[in-house]
């Protein structure tokens, strides 16, 4: 039961005594219990009323200005948003314009019921149906209605839905486990340089070994108040240790991570207070292993800051506040240090970045020029989404760039950062049911620059933690510049350096032994030698990992055999005991293997260590269902282990959508990246037209050749130049990309280093206005072939993408609805043609179709829509 604040205490005593005593006597108990419910809601206090209200609509399930109330509340609550909608959608039922809100007799709602069942369809992802009714509202209501301003800006949030890139295959969204979530609110993750630390900030209820909050309450939300945690890092096992109140909380007051330097030896805190001028900052103290006393961080007195954050060479400070002079709601500004040590008078990051909404949860990663944030601003889909800009050559910061679905979402997301070299996110977000959890993301194409890292680790062996007596130095042997030091986590023993490239590096291990004089020597325990790559413009650069050394300075050897690997993936994934999950179910828990046809090949059933299978073909590509897996359990991170000519390899099969897991085998990609480390850049494989012409040339990969379709061809042929002829070329990976399509395939270019796609390919632009295929020669064409490979075949598979782009659909709801409508007339062209030939659309097997919206963000200030129109398409293969 959620604990009910003292602040309302007396308006609930009143209520609950009304219940006890004179309820029983019907209508007349009714009115007063409405009463007093309805002084809490013209009070906006959502949070109370809305229990009252859910009790009185029980009771009432027609009334339209009860189901009104109930899911006003509901809406503007911390929780119930989603469930607001069913009250609403009864509510809007019957409305009556002379409404009164005094008036406990009507039964009817007032006008806007509209805009706030838009604004509930908002919430629950039904976009075209918001739109409906906000514009009704809009055109029902005054003029200057006070809600007009607020239902423009939702209408514009979701239009923004379709115009935001859906990033489902470039983020997935990682979860934590259920020691760092909880059932109550995880917020404001502030994670240090390497990744392995995080503090957090949480009003969950205190376990036992910590000071108890169970019983005390903050008054004004009626959640404990807020604390800080921290978890580290455990490498070993590849997890976050269960997370540690900081000994800076307290019981009776908020203490909520706003900012944080890169190392987080320095945290920023406040009491979460709107009003207040005072943020305090602690740092943290090696010899307590804690952090020390705290003290206020008074930078700028006369205003408030609600987030900040400290750069990684500590020279600039990004914060967001509500201060004078700014474009209006929370703006971030900037200050830089000077010589003195202390900051310049903020500097507003200008109108790119900020609007006349809120800008919060500055993080500048440390390349320096790219730069995220959170606005709840027209430009959201919905609450505070995550926004990303680059510092341009002329210093200034450009257009920011929704981060998109599904990083972000209708509700909130804050607090956004990234590892160093930009694949891994850390954000918290508002879920649901109202509470906020943290998330991490795995990012595919990194939006920040490349920078080269070197990291390690000190194995403390059995020791619970360090002992504060080792160092690390970083020397640059070419330049002779000072040492960079840095002392190790002393929990996991993580170190983490900067380093410019194409440059040697003596990397130094010291023990530091006092002395009985009290003076402290450092001892060399180990030393080693790094030469730093000269080519880091690539687009990732993994942080390069030197060997772990333990606490005596010896090298550890790495060992990981199979058990190891299990036990591991075991320990990541505890809500997983297959063992007790076999016990307890009657039926037999199977993974089948399928083919391109649906048909099983293959079938494993269930044990302790999950699914095991071995691969008959490396040329395929697998599909996998899963059958009889209990529902209560996360299908996102199944294990499968897959042996294939003496090999082993344990993957991660998602099977959340549809309980099926497609899975592209690799090994083909293990043998070409040995191929192309002893042969290099020499090889080619070329795109090539009827006549041998080269239409376009692969990018090669450590995964095989990656081609970015430009034109559009019936039949794609490739040649292959240079490899070595001693070598297998039956097996070579090949990568098609067409915009947002995506396939991969093994080429056999064993005859004549020559390769033909077994699939056809037809594909039309269109520009604006413009739908039909119907006669267009190509698709005859196309049409044609596809009926000769039915004939020789007996039947034949499609996939087919309709496309819009991202300028904003005056004649469809949506640019997806566009896309949709693509798709849709596509297959009914498909069908005549056939009916016309008399063959049946039985022996065509549609196995994929698919609406999308693709292209660079639309430009209304540009009067040249020409490039938006290669995305404006309708595509089809055939095999």
């Amino acid at each position: 039961m959620k604990w009910i604040p003292k602040k309302y205490s007396f308006t609930i005593i009143l209520l609950l005594s009304w219940g006890s005593t004179t309820f029983s006597q019907g209508t007349k108990d009714l009115k007063l219990k409405i009463q007093g419910a309805n002084q809490l809601f013209i009070e906006k206090k959502y949070e109370i009323a809305k229990d009252l209200w859910l009790e009185i609509a029980k009771e009432n399930p027609n009334n339209s200005n009860i189901n009104y109330k109930t899911g006003v509340c509901l809406l503007e609550s911390s929780s119930g948003k989603v469930q607001s909608l069913s009250y609403l959608k009864i509510a809007s039922e019957k409305v009556n314009k002379n409404y009164s809100p005094f008036d406990n007799t009507l039964k009817t709602a007032p006008i806007e019921v509209y805009f706030y069942l838009g604004k509930s369809y908002h919430f629950n992802n039904l976009q075209d149906s918001a739109i409906k009714y906000l514009k009704k509202f809009i055109t029902i209501s005054s003029k200057k209605h006070y809600l007009k301003g607020e239902a423009d800006k939702i209408i514009q949030q979701c239009n923004n839905y379709s115009l935001v890139a859906n990033n489902q295959n470039e983020h997935k969204i990682l979860k934590f486990n259920n020691e760092i979530n909880s059932e109550f609110n995880e917020l404001n993750p502030l994670v240090s340089l390497d990744g392995s630390s995080l503090i957090f900030t949480s009003d969950r209820e205190r376990s036992l070994e910590e000071s108890s909050n169970k019983k005390i309450f903050d008054v004004t939300t009626g959640n404990h108040y807020f604390d800080l945690y921290i978890t580290n890092r455990d490498f070993v096992k590849n997890s976050w240790t269960n997370p540690k109140l900081l000994n800076i909380s307290k019981t009776r007051s908020n203490e909520i991570g706003i900012g944080f330097s890169h190392d987080l030896r320095k945290i920023i805190f406040s009491n979460g207070q709107p009003s207040t001028k005072k943020i305090n900052n602690n740092n943290f103290s090696r010899k307590a292993q804690n952090y020390n006393t705290t003290k206020s961080f008074i930078l700028f007195p006369d205003f408030n800051i609600s987030s900040i954050v400290i750069t990684e060479n500590e020279k600039f400070m990004f914060f967001s506040s509500d201060k004078s002079g700014g474009y209006g709601g929370k703006d971030i500004w900037f200050s830089k240090k000077q010589p003195d040590n202390t900051w310049s008078k903020p500097t507003n990051m200008g109108p790119n970045i900020n609007s006349s909404s809120d800008e919060i949860a500055p993080f500048l990663h440390p390349d320096g020029v790219t730069f995220f944030f959170s606005s709840n601003s027209d430009k959201s889909i919905g609450g505070y989404d995550v926004f990303v800009s680059k510092k341009n050559l002329n210093n200034l910061w450009e257009e920011p760039e929704n981060l998109g679905i599904p990083i972000n979402t209708v509700f909130d997301e804050q607090y956004f950062s990234t590892s160093t070299d930009g694949t891994l996110g850390f954000y918290s977000s508002l879920n649901k049911v109202g509470n906020n959890d943290l998330r991490s993301v795995k990012i595919t194409n990194p939006y920040s620059n490349s920078l080269i890292y070197l990291t390690g680790l000190i194995d403390k062996l059995d020791k619970e933690s360090l002992e504060n007596d080792i160092v690390v130095k970083l020397i640059n042997t070419d330049l002779e510049t000072p040492a960079s030091i840095y002392k190790p986590n002393n929990f996991n023993g993580s170190y983490i350096f900067k380093a410019e490239e194409c440059y040697q590096f003596d990397v130094q291990y010291f023990k530091l032994v006092t002395l009985s004089s009290g003076k402290v020597k450092e001892s060399l325990i180990h030393e080693q030698t790094i030469k730093t790559p000269c080519e880091s413009t690539r687009k990732i650069v993994k942080p390069i990992l030197l060997p772990t050394i333990d606490y005596y300075g010896k090298i550890v050897e790495k060992k990981q055999d199979r058990r190891a690997i299990i036990e591991e993936f075991k320990e990541r994934n505890k809500k997983y005991n297959f063992k007790e999950i076999i016990s307890k179910e009657n039926n037999l828990i199977a993974l089948l293997l399928l083919d391109d046809q649906g048909n099983i090949v293959d079938k494993a059933i269930l044990t302790e260590d999950g699914f095991k299978f071995e691969l008959l073909n490396s040329n395929s590509n697998y599909t996998f269902k899963i059958e009889n897996f209990p529902d209560s359990l996360d299908l996102s991170d199944i294990p499968i282990f897959l042996h294939e000519q003496g090999k082993e390899t344990l993957i991660h099969g998602d099977f959340k959508d549809n309980n099926s897991f497609n899975y592209i085998n690799n090994f083909n990609a293990f043998k070409f990246k040995e191929i192309i480390s002893s042969y290099g850049k020499n090889m080619r494989l070329l795109l090539v037209d009827k006549e041998g012409n080269v239409i376009e040339k692969g990018i090669l990969t450590n995964n095989g050749f990656k081609f970015e379709l430009i034109s559009s061809q019936l039949e794609y042929s490739f040649k292959l130049e240079n490899f070595p002829d001693n070598l297998d070329l039956s097996e070579i990976p090949i990568q098609i990309k067409n915009h947002d399509e995506e396939m991969i395939v093994i080429g056999d270019f064993s005859k004549n280093n020559q390769f033909i796609l077994p699939k056809i390919h037809f594909k039309k632009s269109f520009q604006l206005g413009e739908y039909s295929i119907q006669n267009d020669p190509y698709f005859k064409e196309f049409m044609e072939k596809t009926i000769n490979k039915i004939n020789s075949t007996g039947k034949v598979r499609l996939e087919i993408v309709g496309s819009a782009s991202k300028i904003p659909s005056k004649k469809y709801s949506s640019n997806t609805a566009l896309a949709k409508l693509r798709v849709e007339k596509g297959k009914k062209y498909i069908y005549d043609y056939l009916d016309a030939r008399n063959i049946s659309k039985d022996l065509v097997h549609i196995v994929k179709e698919k609406a999308i919206v693709s292209g660079p963000k639309y430009n209304p200030e540009n009067n040249d829509n020409s490039k938006y129109f290669e995305y404006q398409y309708f595509s089809i293969w055939a095999e």
